[in-house]
């Protein structure tokens, strides 16, 4: 007896091709879901997990012989604009959430008159001994620049001496600054208002490893120009 072939219509075709879709689409909808719901969206990736199970041929399958209910290719097609529509809400509310963060994270701008207002007393000693108890604090101090180092732009660290003896001038106490602004040169007069960060350690010409406090400043103002 000759054997029977089975012959594959485009009908099977099509019915296998839309069995393999539902089972891609309804697992990656559920994992996309799931994320959602990770990252603070409960109702959307719950909405989304549930209607992508429904597409998943084994859950339809569950929902026709419990309920007597067949999800049709046109149901299942209509979930899936559903998902897409959940998910772009979902998206949507995160951003929002991420930006209002990220705004509420941004700290207002101080005025000048705040700065100063701000400024804590300081001893040099203190301020080397114990800069931990400084550090994201506003200190005031005026002193000479010993040294400008250009790093780029209009970005500059300053070395400014602030120990004033009589007769010699500024000579010791040195701080460094992060400062940004206008050109200065050494042996200017300034008077500055800024923020401890730390303390910085460098290398003399000789050789030898010095460490200062480290500031950034918020505000400089010129006393005395050097050639005056």
């Amino acid at each position: 007896m000759a054997k029977e072939v089975k012959r594959i219509t485009v009908g099977t075709l099509s019915s296998w091709l839309f069995l393999i879709l539902s089972w891609i689409f309804g697992i990656l909808f559920i994992i996309v879901g799931m994320a959602i719901i990770a990252q603070g969206s409960y109702i959307s990736g719950t909405l989304i997990v549930l209607f992508s199970a429904m597409i998943i041929p084994y859950f339809n399958k569950i929902v026709s012989e419990k309920f007597h209910f067949k999800i049709s290719g046109g149901i299942k097609f209509i979930l899936i604009i559903v998902i897409f529509i959940l998910m772009g809400f979902a998206i949507s509310q995160t951003s929002n959430n991420t930006t209002d963060k990220s705004s509420s994270d941004i700290q207002p701008a101080m005025s000048i008159e705040e700065i100063k207002s701000s400024a804590v007393a300081f001893t040099y000693d203190d301020l080397m001994r114990n800069n931990d108890k400084y550090i994201g604090k506003i200190i005031y101090f005026r002193g000479k620049i010993v040294q400008v180092s250009e790093v780029y732009g209009n970005k500059y660290v300053l070395r400014v001496a602030t120990k004033e003896e009589p007769y010699l001038g500024y000579s010791d106490n040195v701080i460094w600054v992060n400062y940004e602004g206008s050109r200065l040169l050494e042996d200017d007069i300034v008077d500055v208002w800024g923020t401890v960060k730390s303390l910085k350690s460098y290398t003399a010409v000789l050789g030898n490893k010095i460490t200062v406090p480290d500031i950034d400043s918020k505000n400089l103002e010129l006393v005395k120009k050097a050639e005056e």
